[in-house]
């Protein structure tokens, strides 16, 4: 190989590596948008799902009170059938 067609072949290759480099960084920053919209997109869901979550236990402790309190009422007011 001349040394002329070394420099061409060594000149290729500098710029098929910086390509690679280029792509690289491309391929590493859409990668990056892609799971952080997909993060951002599913905390929504987490928030309404937690939400839903919340009153969900909320309703079952409002009616066990309910049931607990009308228990009370029933046991402290005699009936009134004698």
């Amino acid at each position: 190989m001349t040394q002329a067609a070394h420099q061409a072949w060594r000149a290729d290759n500098e710029q098929l590596i910086i390509r690679r480099i280029l792509m690289n960084r491309v391929v590493a920053v859409v990668t990056r948008g892609a799971l952080a919209s997909t993060v951002l997109m599913c905390t929504g869901c987490a928030v309404v799902a937690v939400t839903g979550a919340v009153v969900t236990v909320a309703a079952t402790v409002v009616s066990t009170g309910v049931k607990a309190t009308g228990a009370v009422i029933g046991a402290v007011i005699p009936d009134s059938k004698d």
